[in-house]
């Protein structure tokens, strides 16, 4: 919600008000009865969760010469104009009618093209102090002119909420069971010098008043572990014998996963083929061994991932940061990336060492471009080949309990298969083509390689990054001056992130790799987007905090990892939001401040 124009700067002489009695008319609410701020941090999550929609930007084409309209246009109607771009296709659309003018206030009154919403606010704007000239407050009970007073009991009697300002303060009215003060409470809020706080406030109680479901807000996608919907399955269906089973299926994609997770027959077979696969692992890949590759073959067979919204622009510190750690290109001037077929050589196998209960199912070596298209490549560098056998992923066959009624969603925690993964992490490179060479490897496609064993696997190609990663760099070595550049490097990749709608589901710090460039010292490079996610479908949410969730990694509160970064370094230059980022308005994390923390402002 951007901050308004400023206010007209033109000498307003109220009106000399007739002799009028104070009329009592409502008492103060207590600290914890107040509505304000949950209305706020109602709107700042839906708006957090509608961020990438695109809003056209409401310019006030020229600054209203009286304060009235300054009221209406400035103040109003943009907070109208957002929440009419950002509801239902079937909800209508908002509007506001100046009920009554007098010289010292203005009454606005919210209203929908079709009238059928009644309980929208209703909003009182004075031109002159309101303490001063229209309410006293004595002991948390708040008396007002005669005038005002039934102006805002008729309001408030019609169940509706009414906001009283001058621009400097604002005043809530609402109804209560209470039956002194004729059933009406008030909140008195002072506001900062900025007046987008206002446009806030009368955006969230315009939402306050609107339907559950007049903002279209997205559903939340939870990823791995949803049940596919398919077919009917036969369930006379015969299965075929475990050892052609064992034979003929090399991956998952080789199993009907609808028919794992309906018939339990099925879902028993797949795991006994599970057992024996892990238990007869196929032989290491050693150095120099040769590995074909087929040009893009992936995406000429699979669809890719497609993104439903364009990259926003990213912010000139970022931009600068990805600049300044650009790197020459290792394949530069190759052809690899149009190419029919090229050949690698294996360096050094870079797989971790894991327990044999751990997810292997990516396996990653440091390689040499040996040929493409069969002429010699001389160049420089090496290549990383990250390549995917879910045959090897770990999937522990189902105790008794999980089985009594079918098979438990719960034994498929862990599915997924080789086109999935390298859907998904092909795609998130290629949405982050921008960071290529910077804060992410170059990156080379997803292709489908030729092992000597006779495996034919899918998998992605990039630079090789000659780097620790953060988890075995131990940085408690470093220097709070290079702890800084790092810490700030990864921060900007995060918003770059942000900017691209990408989030990281697993944050940890073998994903962080780090090293040195001659303009931004010490940086992070991410790998590892196997567990990202961004926007396909405007009606699924799918994003996380990645400003938390990484900086609780960077802090060393994650179990299994240890980063040496020093916390006091994490707080000040890492725990930023940016403008539109309000999650701290909903999540307890008292080290970050809150963008619409209003009294804080104030104060």
């Amino acid at each position: 919600m951007a901050d308004p124009p400023p206010r007209p700067c033109l000498p307003i002489t109220p009106s000399e008000l007739p002799p009028e009695p104070f009329s009592r008319l409502a008492l103060e609410l207590s600290e914890d009865q107040r509505t304000l701020r949950s209305v706020v941090r109602r709107l700042s999550k839906e708006l957090r969760k509608r961020r990438l929609t695109k809003v056209p930007h409401f310019s006030v084409d020229a600054l209203p010469l009286d304060w009235r309209s300054y009221c209406t246009r400035v103040l109003v109607h943009p907070a109208l104009q957002l929440l009419s771009c950002l509801r239902g296709v079937s909800q209508p659309l908002l509007d506001c009618i100046a009920e009554e003018s007098h010289q010292d206030f203005l009454t606005i009154a919210i209203t929908t093209e079709d009238a059928t919403t009644t309980q929208m606010p209703n909003i009182l704007f004075f031109n002159a102090k309101l303490f001063q000239r229209y309410f006293e407050n004595a002991n948390g009970i708040l008396s007002a002119r005669t005038t005002v007073a039934d102006c805002v009991r008729s309001k408030v009697h019609l169940g509706k909420v009414v906001l009283c300002t001058d621009l400097e303060s604002v005043i809530v009215f609402r109804s209560t069971a209470d039956s002194s003060n004729s059933g009406i409470s008030f909140e008195y809020f002072t506001l900062p010098h900025s007046l987008a706080s206002l446009r806030i406030i009368i955006a969230g109680y315009i939402r306050d008043g609107l339907p559950e479901k007049y903002i279209a807000l997205p559903r939340r996608y939870y990823g791995r572990g949803m049940m596919p919907a398919g077919c009917v399955v036969r369930p006379d269906s015969p299965l075929q014998p475990d050892e052609r089973v064992f034979e003929t299926h090399r991956h998952h994609s080789d199993f009907d996963f609808y028919s794992l997770t309906k018939l339990q027959s099925h879902a028993l077979q797949f795991f006994r083929w599970k057992m024996h696969a892990l238990s007869t692992p196929p032989a290491p890949l050693l150095p120099s061994t040769r590995i074909l590759g087929r040009t893009n073959a992936f995406q000429q067979r699979h669809a890719t991932l497609r993104p439903f919204y364009e990259v926003e622009d990213l912010s000139t510190e970022t931009v600068e940061h990805i600049s300044k750690t650009l790197r020459k290109d290792p394949l530069y001037g190759s052809g690899i990336q149009t190419s029919t077929a090229f050949e690698l050589e294996i360096v050094s196998d870079l797989t971790p060492l894991v327990p044999p209960a751990a997810d292997r199912e990516a396996f990653i070596y440091r390689c040499r471009l040996v040929s493409v298209d069969g002429a010699a490549w001389e160049g420089a560098g090496d290549v990383c080949l990250k390549v995917f056998d879910d045959r090897q992923l770990f999937m522990e066959y189902p105790e008794e309990y999980l089985l009594k009624n079918g098979v438990s969603p719960v034994c498929w925690h862990n599915w997924t298969t080789n086109e999935d993964s390298v859907r998904q992490e092909h795609g998130i490179y290629t949405r982050l083509a921008f960071m290529h060479g910077s804060l992410l490897p170059w990156y080379y496609g997803a292709h489908e390689f030729v092992l000597p064993d006779g495996r034919v696997l899918y998998g992605i190609l990039m630079e090789y990054i000659d780097g620790p990663s953060l988890e075995g760099l131990d940085a408690s070595h470093l220097s709070d001056e290079e702890q800084i550049q790092l810490i700030k490097s990864i921060r900007q990749a995060i918003a770059a992130l942000q900017n691209a709608d990408v989030s990281q589901a697993d944050w940890h710090s073998e994903q962080m790799l780090c090293i040195r460039s001659p303009d931004a010292g010490l940086h992070c490079v991410l790998i590892d987007f196997v567990r990202c996610s961004t926007t396909v479908d405007p009606d699924f949410f799918h994003g996380r905090d990645d400003v938390c969730n990484c900086g609780m990694m960077l802090a060393d509160e994650h179990p299994g990892y240890v980063t040496g970064l020093r916390k006091h370094l994490i707080d000040t230059h890492f725990r930023w939001r940016e403008d539109w980022d309000t999650r701290k308005s909903w999540d307890m994390d008292d080290s970050i401040p809150d963008p619409y923390d209003f009294q804080s402002w104030a104060q």
